[in-house]
This record gives structure tokens, C-alpha cells and sequence, in this order.
């Protein structure tokens, strides 16, 4: 009968799990007679809740983050780029990853050209620079 009860033992094996597709969940529900209520998943909300929400501050170490995706963004660490202009001395960069605390590393186009200056405040660092005949370009790692 097709409205009859099946086992979630009995429901067919996937062969693999996509954005859209559907999981069956029991979520903890204290207030509920079993303690559990039950509900559906998609395949992208738990990715996201692997990644983005659930903490596992027991295998996560050496950052401040215990989610995996803020882990990877942590040691990968925020790129910023921007040029500076012809005769121009300083650059600021702006970020709220940028912070008093933060690793800073800088790169720039033109060989053996480094800022004779830095400057890091919380969300901007301003890179100082000898004058120039030629624009450069600067890139700037935040860790």
C-alpha cells in the first residue's frame, strides 16, 4: 500500500548525495515526547552545517576558529590588492579581517619594491612607498 509505514531500514540505498537532494533527520527536541522531532535536510544545508556551523574545537587547533570552513579561511587568510598610483607615496587598505593582531604579508610587481612603512590599525593597513615613476601593483595577505 502506498501509504503504508516503511523503515527508514528499509528505504533504498543512495548512490550519492547532491545540493538538492533530501536527507531524513531527527533533531534533538527536549520538549517532545521522544525527545527527538523529525524533519528534512537538503544536501546543501548539510554541507553548510558541516562546514560553516558546527564547531569541533577538539580537532581544529592552531586558529581561533573551530569551524572548518573558518579554519580554511583563517590559515588561507584574506587577499587584497590595489595599485599605487604614479608619484603617489602611501596606500591604505581597508578589510575587517585586518586587525592589530594580524600576520601581514606583502607582494608587490616590481622586483625588490618594498614599502619603507607600515601602518596596521583594526580594518586598514597603510603601506608607504618612495615615489615612483610607474604604478605599482601591491598585494596584501591577511592572516
Amino acid at each position: 500500500m502506498a501509504n503504508d509505514p516503511v523503515k527508514v531500514s528499509e528505504l533504498n540505498d543512495a548512490t550519492a548525495l547532491g545540493l538538492g537532494d533530501l536527507l531524513y533527520v531527527a533533531s534533538v527536541n527536549t520538549s517532545s515526547d521522544t525527545g527527538y522531532y523529525q524533519g528534512k535536510l537538503s544536501g546543501q544545508e548539510l554541507g553548510d552545517s558541516l562546514l560553516g556551523v558546527l564547531g569541533f574545537p577538539l580537532l581544529i587547533t592552531g586558529t581561533t576558529s573551530d569551524t572548518v570552513a573558518g579554519a580554511i579561511n583563517e590559515l588561507a587568510g584574506v587577499t587584497l590588492t590595489d595599485t599605487l598610483s604614479i608619484g603617489a607615496t602611501s596606500l591604505t587598505l581597508s578589510d575587517a579581517a585586518i586587525t592589530t593582531a594580524s600576520t601581514v604579508d606583502i607582494y608587490t610587481d616590481a622586483w625588490g619594491v618594498s614599502p619603507t612603512d607600515v601602518t596596521v590599525s583594526t580594518g586598514s593597513i597603510v603601506l608607504t612607498f618612495e615615489a615612483r615613476t610607474s604604478a605599482l601593483g601591491v598585494k596584501v595577505v591577511v592572516r
